[in-house]
């Protein structure tokens, strides 16, 4: 709310796209037990968790997490924040975005 990029409007607008994603989204999603599918990536996996996340609970993601094998892959845990962390702790989130995922290293 406090940024100079985004107006009233485009907080609207992004409420109203959460809404229809969940919409479109939600029945899918609820078909699908990511516990016992999906465990095997051939690319590199990283799990981006707030600790005080009740919409995607950190003991499922840290239970989800044991279970995936890929290249290479990464849990952080974002003590201070629940489902979004790159909002509630951005300094920290671009930080570690920055130093871990550079392209051409």
């Amino acid at each position: 709310m406090k940024s100079p990029e985004y107006s009233i409007f485009d907080m609207v607008k992004f409420a109203k796209g959460s809404v229809l994603s969940l919409k479109s989204l939600w029945p899918e999603l609820m078909t699908i037990n990511l516990l016992n599918a999906h465990t095997e990536f051939k690319i590199p996996v990283y799990f981006i968790q707030g600790q005080h996340d009740y919409n995607c609970p950190t003991e499922l993601v840290k239970e989800y997490f044991e279970k995936v094998t890929a290249p290479k892959k990464d849990l952080l845990i974002f003590e201070k924040s629940s489902h979004n962390p790159n909002f509630e702790e951005n300094q920290k989130f671009n930080t570690w975005i920055i130093e871990n995922l550079r392209v051409n290293e």
